[in-house]
Formats: C-alpha cells, structure tokens, sequence
C-alpha cells in the first residue's frame, strides 16, 4: 500500500491535462494515469518539468494515498473503480468528473466498505478554467 503523501491522477483528457499540469506549476508532484499509453503523453511529461510520473492506473492505486480521477463518463468511473480503485487503493479518492452525481454517490458505501473516503467535487469551467487557474 502507499507510503507517504503522494497524490496520483487518473485520466489525462482536457480537463485531466489541465488539472495535472496546474498542480504540477504549484509544486506538487503527482502519479499519472490513463487507458491511451504513455507515448501519447510525452509532451504532456515533458511540460510538467519532471512533477508527472507515468504509472499504470494498478501501480498509480498501490502507491497513491490520495487518487484523483477527471473521467469523461460514469461507465468509465464505474469501470476504473472496479478494475483499479476498489481492488488496490486504500485513501481518499476525490472524483473531479462531471458526470452522473447520483451515480458516483452510489459507489460511495462500495468505496467506504473497501476502506476508501470518497469525495464527489466536479470541476466546472472545464480545461478553460483549468489553463486560467480559476
């Protein structure tokens, strides 16, 4: 399981991008995910100036004691939180999607029975807001 602070990051979509690389700026080093490989996020790593580190979405949950996920649907989350989170995380995971907000409450007692704090905070605005820090 993790050890010490570290936050990880799983989906790198616009608004996933953007979060990533406005917490990397403020000077926090973050565990990245995503379904697409890693040679589709050279840039991004690259841009982040050494803050991102790659992982899979299995690793990013084993090392990670806070998870973020900025996912595009509620069936992604559903399958992201069954394949990777429920079985190898244990810490507070804060979905950021906007998505189904009844749906992400029901795998609240799920996540809670795994010893999982789960948190629902959509982001709004988008990667606009996200490039602009607002």
């Amino acid at each position: 399981m993790a050890t010490g602070n570290q936050v990880g990051l799983i989906g790198l979509g616009a608004v996933g991008t953007g979060l990533a690389l406005l917490l990397a700026e403020n000077g926090y080093n973050l565990v990245v995910a995503d379904a697409r490989p890693v040679s589709a996020f050279d840039a991004l790593l690259k841009e982040g100036g050494g803050r991102l580190q790659w992982a899979s979405a299995d690793e990013l949950c084993k090392r990670c004691n806070v998870v973020l996920t900025s996912l595009p649907s509620v069936a992604i989350i559903d399958k992201v939180a069954h394949a990777h989170i429920f079985p190898h995380f244990k810490g507070t995971w804060i979905d950021t999607s906007t998505t189904d907000e009844d749906r992400v409450k029901q795998l609240g007692p799920i996540a809670k029975a795994k010893g999982i704090d789960l948190l629902e905070s959509p982001l709004t605005g988008g990667s606009t807001w996200c490039e602009a820090a607002t």
